[in-house]
């Protein structure tokens, strides 16, 4: 059974460092979470690196600017999954990306155009004329006319960020992997880059230079499923994107009864719960 813990203090002695989710776990979009921001300043104070995973579909550099409004300074190093994007357009090294072509739809074009800045990558607002799509944001309108339409041109699909929702200050919304995941289950083809997949966490080591690390997240599919895959301890946040799952029929987040049940639907249990990150 996953137990529940209400502070982190004796748990992080045995690691070198942590991955910590930024989204629910540090801040919610607005403002940050005081008492997480100690955490990460006391896990420093003790010579762990922290290093925050992002599945922002942003830039590293648009993000610290971000987190600097916010006044979260407390980390070592700072990674998102529009930065793994971006680093896999510029050096073309996997095959998924190799084969995209140059020409490229933006869903989300507001925050995204500023993505293809250092990329030979051409800007298409036709998706006739295209050769894949970049989904950076979701978009005002309904999205599946757009779905229907790539599908029928055969267009792949990139997905810079694959969580589905998000918490933004008391409310939740979407996100591009929700959209990713309709392609999907129409046949359409995706590559995703960020949380859960390898190739985020192998970065996450390389800037740590160690393995030995937990992940901290409120993210089942995304945060406690990609650590635990990745061979780490996983740490859930309870009162982040499935806090109202988890306080079902009025029971608080923390019921353990309740959690055992709410666990029960996903292959990966996090290694422990908590609340909120708290020293």
């Amino acid at each position: 059974m996953t137990a529940i813990i209400t502070s982190f203090a004796r748990a992080a002695e045995k690691y070198q460092g942590f991955i910590i989710d930024l989204w629910g776990v540090v801040h919610d979009g607005r403002q940050a979470f005081p008492p997480s921001v100690e955490a990460m300043a006391r896990m420093r104070a003790l010579g762990k690196k922290v290093c925050l995973l992002s599945n922002a579909p942003s830039r590293t550099d648009f993000l610290r600017r971000h987190l600097d409004k916010l006044g979260v300074k407390e980390y070592d190093f700072l990674l998102s999954s529009g930065e793994l994007v971006w680093r896999e357009f510029k050096t073309r090294s996997s095959p998924q990306f190799a084969s995209l072509g140059q020409k490229c739809h933006i869903i989300g074009a507001a925050a995204g155009l500023a993505l293809l800045e250092g990329l030979d990558l051409i800007a298409c607002p036709d998706l006739e004329e295209a050769d894949f799509v970049w989904c950076v944001q979701m978009p005002d309108q309904d999205y599946r006319p757009i779905l229907e339409k790539m599908k029928k041109l055969d267009l792949p699909m990139v997905c810079g960020n694959p969580d589905m929702v998000v918490l933004y200050g008391d409310k939740m919304a979407l996100c591009p992997g929700t959209m990713a995941a309709g392609y999907q289950k129409m046949g359409g083809r995706v590559i995703y880059r960020g949380k859960p997949y390898p190739e985020a966490y192998e970065a996450c080591f390389a800037l740590c230079a160690s393995r030995n690390l937990a992940a901290i997240g409120d993210g089942m599919v995304t945060d406690i499923a990609g650590a635990r895959r990745a061979g780490l301890d996983a740490y859930f946040i309870t009162g982040g994107i499935h806090r109202d799952e988890l306080a079902l029929n009025g029971r608080p987040a923390h019921d353990q009864s309740r959690l055992a049940e709410f666990l029960a639907q996903y292959p990966y249990v996090p290694t422990a719960a908590m609340t909120a990150l708290v020293w």
